[in-house]
């Protein structure tokens, strides 16, 4: 085969060489003559020489526009979409050609007709995207008197070609001849809304066409079922029109063409809706909420709509709140016939008590209890509210200035805005920006102090403040703030990118609690000894607050955190709380100054928050991947740390030791967002319940998914100062940016004491994180192949056409259908385990997913599997070579950190040398801790479960006379057999569970010991 392949060439250059040497007048060439020594040129990759016969060719034909689309037509690569084919070669060249002519005053001698117009928008549609630019500026087919390319397009939309009609009409900018909907909404329906986004991109008319068609679908009274049944359109993404995600996609719409949020009227109400829904819970489960800041929310998201009112009224009672219901339906003046069960005689009750005055006294004795309570329980501010200053003109700035500048000044930092409880359409910008000194707390309202001062004054104030190298600033998390602060108002960025002596708390904690953890306990002889008493009882304070109760005795009182700032006058309590907020630094700073003296260890206070200065964000990424975790020069991180016992809700008192139980992988359900996509696989192949946000989907999404469905977040940077806000205490970790997706892997699976089991590796589908299975023999897959085929040609569907309509196209509105476009129909790319930085190898599409038999039947309840060796023991393992020292050392580590005490090394080890290509039985046969279903094939539809297109076409034909046995994930229909995957398995996981085992060196939840 190689020797043909090599004569094949030589004739090829031989051929080409031929060629050059010909000394023939070419005048006389038929235009396949002229194609055929073009393309021996190019299959030379002679590129420069079959540039100077193109050019000799347009010169001697008598037309060239002609002669270019015939080439085009007839080259070999151009159906292949191939990103540059000999069609693009042509029309380049026979574009320069033009170019030349024009600057010589020159002009081909033919006349552009509208069927050659016609035929380069046909060439344009089958070959590459990026060959139908060029195209129409070389037959000019964008500008007047092309409206009768209209029809081509109409003749597309009546074929229901939508993708490619919507594409035509893009690149011929024909957009004012079609109606919006007729031509944008199938695409809409489809999920293809990135091709309407180029469609409208520069028409506002038709962004605000589709913004206000998309807010028309979520109105309350629009039924989605019953529109897309009466629908033609085929291939309707179901899942992709809920509700959720169509107000999601509106709002994401409004941002990123900056239209009025009023045009999404039912839009803005799901929104405020979500957010009304969490403030409650955040009140009546978690606490935490006084009553006027609640009040101030709840009346701040149901606005003056009567659907929110009645919703309001709804969720109080389902939280048995009858008073509160009472009170706002009064407040809402809803109708009685619209109550609740229960409200009209709770508001009854209200009226009575009024009239007897007896109201009044009540809140005022349980007002003083709660005052009482909240004094004992958390830390109070030190000074009088005379000591607080809110500074809004420009007077009270240069007062501000005068004290905050004085040399050897130390001033707390921290900043406030309105939350957004995941309403993206609500513009967030800093309010407040709390500066506390000993004797004095300024707060900037910033609303005013943009309107009421001139902008220079406040950016010189920010300047002098940040910029002196006499003034030690203070702060907790303080790289959120600063980056908030620039979002809000851009004319101070270049004040806060120079900024120079800031310490940054958080940092320091942590390097306080791995250079001595005894160090942030409370001590009564710190403070007094009021306080002592208080600091012994348990708290669940985080972040701040905890820092603040280690070193001060009490934690924070955080029921003003989620406060509406934007509202003036600011309220006693918010003032008090932001007053406190930045107060309570300096306090720290001492307390933390005075311990690290007095134990004689050596931390530079300065060193965390100054490391980012003069390094550029894409050199400064490059480097940081390549430090260690830990050793104070890597990448910043967010305040406490999920990995160290300043902020784990699962440390113990010895650094790097979990207190809880240990838990298995299934037990664990987690969402990560956009920026940890290569790690969430990753982390999904441990057996992990894993949820992965698209790239369209703005972080807010994580939020939304972990309150419906109970899970943790999993992120890293920016977006975990936000994220943590809209979900409870505990429930968003954040992830060291700078460390690759296998050590964010460990850290995961460190802070909550999983124990990954050899069980657990691949117990989740790869493609759509589900645990239930069908087992499915041989011959059933046979007929589910031979009726998937049946169907696909009774729909007209050829071989050919199969790649365009994608995989599972029988049955295109299923809920899983997104996946097989998403994935180019091939099941093996995505049961590929994800390289580091969550890369697949393309090469690797032969990899499957070692999905295999469950002989022990169990299912993923609390125990844990039974051992290895058992499952091991009873497969018939097969006999490999001896394997080479590096790999026998990996074998012992996952032996080690997968609790394989029972097996013996020669059973555990495989061939890792490659060997046959066929399909074998594996060398240690898996038994995954996931569900088996007794359910059957639907032979009629050729479907499993609930109606899921069982993705049989994309099984390699093959395959099915060799396997024996096929595992279909009942959720998206995808196939996996048993085959040689775990040498695959240890060269891909191999590192991720080396470190599993060194982790167990120093003692962390891995060690199958204690």
């Amino acid at each position: 085969m190689a020797e043909r392949k090599d004569e094949v060439a030589r004739e090829l250059v031989q051929r080409g060489e031929a060629i050059l040497k010909m000394k023939v007048n070419r005048r006389n060439y038929t235009w396949r003559e002229w194609y055929e020594d073009i393309d021996v040129l190019w299959a030379n990759k002679w590129f420069n020489r079959s540039s100077e016969l193109l050019q000799e060719g347009f010169v001697m034909v008598s037309n060239p526009y002609c002669f270019t689309l015939y080439l085009m037509e007839e080259s070999r690569g151009l159906r292949a979409a191939k990103s540059y084919s000999l069609a693009n070669h042509v029309v380049t060249e026979f574009e320069n050609w033009l170019r030349r002519q024009s600057t010589m005053g020159r002009s081909p001698q033919c006349e552009m007709t509208p069927h050659m117009k016609l035929q380069a928008v046909k060439i344009g549609m089958v070959g590459h995207a990026n060959l139908f630019d060029p195209l129409c500026r070389v037959f000019h087919l964008v500008g007047p008197g092309n409206e009768f390319l209209t029809k081509h397009v109409e003749i597309l939309l009546h074929k229901q070609q939508y993708k490619e009609a919507i594409h035509c009409a893009t690149k011929l900018q024909l957009q004012k001849f079609f109606i919006f909907e007729e031509i944008a909404v199938p695409l809409i329906l489809q999920d293809k809304v990135n091709m309407v986004e180029s469609y409208i991109q520069g028409h506002r008319d038709l962004q605000i066409a589709m913004v206000q068609m998309i807010d028309s679908w979520c109105a309350q009274d629009f039924r989605m079922d019953d529109y897309v049944s009466e629908s033609t359109v085929p291939y309707i993404k179901r899942e992709k029109l809920k509700r959720r995600h169509l107000t999601k996609l509106a709002a994401r719409l409004i941002k990123q063409y900056s239209l009025p949020p009023e045009l999404c009227p039912n839009v803005n109400i799901h929104r405020n809706l979500g957010g009304l829904k969490f403030i409650l819970y955040k009140n009546y489960i978690q606490g935490g909420l006084g009553t006027d800041n609640l009040d101030e929310l709840i009346q701040q998201s149901v606005g003056d709509s009567p659907f929110l009112h009645e919703q309001l009224v709804d969720l109080l009672v389902g939280y048995n709140d009858m008073e509160a219901a009472a009170q706002w339906a009064r407040r809402c003046n809803i109708p009685s016939e619209r109550l609740p069960p229960g409200v009209a005689q709770a508001m009854e009750r209200l009226a009575e008590q009024a009239a007897a005055g007896s109201s009044g006294e009540v809140g005022e004795e349980n007002w003083e209890e709660e005052v009482e309570d909240v004094e004992s329980r958390y830390y109070q501010m030190p000074l009088h509210m005379e000591f607080i200053d809110l500074v809004g003109t420009e007077k009270g700035l240069d007062s501000c200035a005068l004290r905050l500048l004085q040399p050897g000044t130390i001033v707390g930092l921290d900043a406030e805005w309105r939350p957004s409880f995941g309403n993206t359409l609500i513009t967030q910008r800093v309010s407040i920006v709390q500066l506390a000194i000993k004797d004095k707390v300024y707060i900037l309202d910033m609303i005013s102090l943009v309107q009421n001062t001139e902008m220079g004054r406040l950016q010189h104030f920010f300047s002098s403040l940040l910029v002196s190298q006499d003034v030690i600033i203070l702060g907790y998390g303080i790289d959120g703030d600063f980056q908030m602060l620039g979002r809000s108002y851009p004319f101070l960025r270049e004040a806060l990118s120079k900024r120079r002596r800031v310490i940054d708390l958080s940092h320091v904690a942590t390097r306080v609690q791995k250079a001595n953890p005894a160090l942030l306990t409370f001590n009564a002889g710190d403070t007094t000894d009021d306080l002592a008493g208080g600091a012994s009882a348990k708290s669940d304070a985080h972040g701040l607050s905890q820092l603040v109760q280690q070193c001060l005795g009490l934690p924070l009182a955080k029921t003003e955190q989620l406060s509406d700032w934007e509202r003036r006058p600011l309220r006693k309590a918010q003032l008090l709380y932001a007053s406190l907020d930045a107060y309570c630094l300096l306090e720290v700073y001492d307390v933390l100054t005075r311990r690290i003296k007095d134990a004689g260890i050596d931390i530079d206070f300065e060193a965390p928050a100054t490391s980012k200065k003069g390094t550029s964000s894409g050199d400064k990424g490059k480097k940081d991947k390549k430090k260690k975790k830990g050793d104070g020069k890597g990448p910043r991180k967010p305040p406490s740390a999920p990995w160290s016992n300043t902020g784990s809700a699962r440390s113990g008192s010895s650094p790097g030791k979990p207190a809880s139980p240990p838990i298995r992988p299934g037990e664990l359900a987690v969402v990560c967002d956009t920026m940890l996509q290569g790690m969430g696989r990753q982390l999904r192949c441990c057996g992990v319940d894993v949820r992965i946000l698209e790239n369209t989907d703005d972080h807010d999404r994580a939020a939304e998914i972990a309150r419906a469905e109970k899970r943790i977040i999993l992120t890293c940077g920016m977006p975990y100062q936000t994220l943590r806000s809209q979900v409870g205490e505990g429930r968003c970790l954040c992830l060291d940016s700078g460390a690759g997706p296998r050590d964010q892997v460990l850290q995961v699976l460190q802070h909550f004491n999983v124990k990954v089991t050899q069980r657990d590796i691949f117990s989740r589908c790869q493609v759509c994180n589900g645990n239930r299975y069908l087992r499915i023999p041989a011959r059933e897959m046979q007929r589910a192949s031979h009726r998937k085929q049946a169907l696909l040609r009774e729909r007209g569907i050829s071989e050919g056409e199969r790649a365009e309509c994608g995989p599972g196209s029988s049955d295109a509105n299923s809920a899983t259908a997104h996946l097989n476009e998403r994935n180019d129909g091939n099941v093996l790319k995505e049961s590929v385990i994800p390289e580091e930085g969550g890369a697949v190898d393309p090469g690797g599409a032969d990899v499957k997913a070692p999905v295999s038999r469950n002989k022990g039947g169990q299912d993923n309840g609390s125990s844990f599997p039974p051992s290895a060796a058992q499952v091991a023991g009873n497969q018939g393992l097969l006999r490999t070579k001896e394997v080479d020292p590096v790999s026998k050392r990996i074998v012992g580590q996952i032996r080690g950190s997968l609790n394989l005490e029972g097996v013996k090394e020669e059973e555990f080890a495989t061939s890792l040398d490659g060997g046959s290509d066929g399909v074998e039985e594996s060398a240690l046969s898996y038994n995954p801790t996931c569900f088996y279903s007794e359910g059957k094939i639907n032979m009629e539809s050729v479907t499993i479960g609930t109606g899921v297109p069982l993705q049989i076409d994309v099984v390699p034909p093959g395959i099915l006379t060799k396997v024996s046995e096929f595992f279909c994930c009942e959720t998206c229909g995808k196939v996996f057999w048993e085959g040689r995957h775990f040498e695959r398995v240890i060269s891909q996981f191999a590192d991720v569970l080396s470190d599993i085992e060194e982790g167990k060196a120093i003692g962390t939840v891995y060690s199958t010991t204690e």
